[in-house]
């Protein structure tokens, strides 16, 4: 018997009753209202602080991470065919034969790619992935290039993600 002469009833019922406490299980009686002890209080805030360090620490590093090109480690800073190095020097279009490479920017007359990221092997070639655009399309695609180890005479080859021979080129100088 309650407070007035009421009988209470317990807050859950039925299948829930296992998710009382003891002292409730067994019947009618007055809701416990008893706080959880300062122990269940600091592991419940210790879980609670470990989620919350953690989407702290990971919405910091996305707001911290800037997005930037990667760098092709080259001798010069800029290479070219003859219509390349003409371009690079002056901004002028003035052939659809140009191939030019920096550091982080490879481009035809009809197709540029900005270099994201570089891998080099032991032997000085280079890896480089770039996110392209081709002329006339909406689209942007990925790409791979190879920037064999400079040759003998200061020129670099580049070949195609399959192995195909993409330029010869020499330092823009």
């Amino acid at each position: 018997m309650g407070l007035a002469g009421h009988t209470l009833v317990s807050p859950s019922s039925g299948a829930a009753r296992h998710l009382l406490p003891e002292g409730e299980k067994n019947g009618p009686v007055a809701p416990s209202y008893s706080s959880p002890s300062r122990g269940e209080v600091a592991r419940r805030s210790r879980v609670g602080e470990g989620v919350l360090r953690g989407v702290l620490a990971l919405t910091a590093i996305s707001f911290a991470t800037p997005v930037s090109a990667a760098n092709l480690v080259l001798p010069h800073d800029r290479y070219g065919n003859k219509e390349g190095c003409d371009y690079l020097a002056t901004g002028n279009v003035d052939s659809d034969a140009l191939q030019h490479l920096t550091k982080d920017y490879l481009a035809t007359y009809g197709m540029g790619c900005m270099i994201v990221s570089v891998h080099a092997d032991p032997a000085g070639n280079q890896r480089a992935e770039g996110i392209c655009s081709h002329e006339g399309e909406d689209m942007l695609g990925a790409e791979d290039f190879i920037v064999a180890a400079p040759l003998s005479s200061g020129h670099l080859k580049i070949y195609t993600a399959s192995g195909e021979t993409w330029g010869e080129l020499e330092p823009c100088l």
